[in-house]
């Protein structure tokens, strides 16, 4: 189905920064839910809603909570028909328009709400989507200034929750913690890589986590936000003093750097005098 959402051409979906408006629009969900001994329980559940937008993540991020609330402890949306209905109070405009469409055209049951929900996204996010976001999570290229490294990872992660949503997405992880450690180490400074790459951890050891990778260039970021904010420059997270970074060195690898990796050269460059941040 052709998207609307704008992303084609290699441009990815959903970015490092979210283009999200902080706060989303929420609303109240009530539903009196049955118990197991007998009478029913008020339950109550607050969800993202939209209306119209051509944001990916937006679509995406209300698909995520609303099956946060499908468990009996919440508000035990066991059936087709009342997942469509519950799912209908969260949207308004094009997206509601657009949802009836995809929702008439299916039964009543749990799998024919999951067809209309897979319809939906598809009205919003194209077939190519999730190759393109893909090789946008693997390049090797500096995160977004005024993304922390906690962040970073964070959202890395986030997306990857997404992704498995995009029409085409493999029934298997997006990536695996391997691929999450890569991908990571691919949007740290030169600097912090070869910091890494210096040191006696592998990131290809399956012992070393992504936590560990974290913390540790976690721990170059703020040395380098000390030493910048000192100088007087302008740091790497946001609200950070700090200073402009220094100019790298060309980078032949992807950038999985660490001991016992052999990365092919990829061409990716750095040229002296210029600074992500």
């Amino acid at each position: 189905m052709a998207s609307a959402s704008g992303i084609l051409g290699g441009e990815p979906a959903i970015s490092l920064k979210s283009n999200l408006p902080d706060p989303l629009p929420t609303i109240r969900l009530e539903r009196m839910v049955p118990l197991a001994a007998g009478g029913t329980i008020k339950r109550r559940a607050t969800c993202v809603t939209v209306t119209d937008t051509t944001e990916p993540e937006w679509i995406l991020r209300v698909i995520k909570e609303f099956r946060d609330t499908f468990p009996a402890g919440r508000l035990g949306l066991n059936t087709g028909t009342l997942r469509k209905d519950y799912f209908r109070q969260l949207l308004g405009g094009a997206a509601l328009r657009k949802w009836d469409v995809s929702a008439e055209a299916v039964g009543n049951q749990l799998a024919d709400f999951d067809t209309a929900i897979n319809d939906w996204i598809g009205r919003y996010i194209d077939d190519t989507a999730y190759a393109n976001q893909q090789a946008y999570m693997q390049q090797v290229k500096p995160k977004p200034y005024g993304l922390e490294v906690q962040q970073c990872t964070d959202r890395i992660e986030e997306i990857a929750i997404y992704m498995a949503m995009f029409p085409g997405a493999p029934a298997a992880p997006v990536f695996t913690e391997q691929d999450l450690k890569n991908i990571l180490y691919s949007k740290m400074l030169p600097a912090w890589q070869d910091a890494f790459t210096l040191g006696t951890q592998s990131i290809t050891d399956p012992n070393y986590t992504l936590r560990q990778l974290t913390t540790f260039f976690s721990r170059q970021e703020r040395n380098y936000n000390r030493a910048s904010s000192n100088r007087g420059g302008r740091g790497t997270g946001a609200g950070r003093g700090s200073g402009r970074g220094h100019g790298g060195r060309g980078h032949g690898g992807h950038g999985y750097g660490g001991r016992g990796y052999g990365g092919r050269a990829s061409g990716y460059t750095r040229h002296a005098g210029t600074h992500p941040y």
